[in-house]
């Protein structure tokens, strides 16, 4: 089901493992992720798995405050 919010099959996999594994946050700098990443949230939290998908100065940023 999340490859239809991505195209990139192995994006997907780093999703699924990271959101699987209990990751609080995937750091990328992937574009289309970073694009789509209120759906993919969305979709996981509807799945049972909170993860929120971040770019390195957000997370940097997270980190300062």
């Amino acid at each position: 089901e999340l490859s239809s919010l991505i195209s990139d099959y192995s994006d997907d996999l780093h999703i699924a493992s990271a959101a699987v594994s209990g990751c609080k946050c995937l750091v990328t700098c992937d574009k289309q992720l970073v694009k789509a990443k209120s759906k993919i949230e969305s979709f996981l939290l509807s799945k049972g798995y909170k993860l929120s998908i971040v770019t390195p100065k957000e997370f940097i940023d997270s980190l300062s405050g």
